[in-house]
């Protein structure tokens, strides 16, 4: 029985690179790059391919830097896929048991005087500037990372009563 590969998440896009899988280089006897007909170096598939964590690590750091930064109540970070792959996976940041995605769904468990208090802004503006954050990071920050990083931007299309799922690319 198969499973889905990636979470999906209903405010956020999906973004994938299967980039920090690195597969070796066909190599001559003199440990030289053995080319195709355009001078380009033949990638060797029948050799076990390695996880690349030192690029990994980099495309961590420049979204902690650059695009967490930026974020308020929200954190992008990345989980592996359940068979290959790195996805992005956007987590609410913990303000003293505050949860953005579980006030959007449910706003009247919230105490607004103690909201208030917190951060500043009654719930109407509070709700307003949750959501413009959402726009940030699916209109702008999750983009920035597909250029510098080639992630892919995905959907699932389908998902059947087996549990196997089907992605296309957008």
């Amino acid at each position: 029985m198969s499973t889905p590969n990636f979470k999906t998440q209903s405010l956020f896009d999906l973004y994938v690179t299967n980039n920090f899988v690195v597969y070796p280089y066909e190599l001559d006897e003199n440990d030289d790059f053995v080319l195709d007909d355009k001078g380009n170096p033949i990638i060797n598939y029948d050799v076990e391919a390695y996880f690349d964590y030192s690029y990994f690590d980099e495309c961590k750091n420049y979204t902690d830097n650059n695009l967490n930064s930026k974020l308020t109540f929200f954190t992008i970070s990345f989980e592996d896929g359940y068979y290959s792959g790195v996805q992005t996976f956007i987590t609410p940041k913990n303000h003293n048991d505050f949860d953005a995605l579980d006030f959007l769904e449910y706003p009247q468990y919230y105490d607004n005087s103690q909201l208030f208090a917190q951060f500043g802004y009654n719930t109407y503006i509070l709700k307003r500037k949750i959501l413009a954050e959402i726009n940030l990071i699916n209109n702008t920050l999750l983009p920035q990372l597909k250029e510098h990083y080639f992630f892919d931007k995905i959907v699932c299309v389908n998902i059947f009563s087996n549990g196997e799922a089907i992605y296309e690319k957008c």
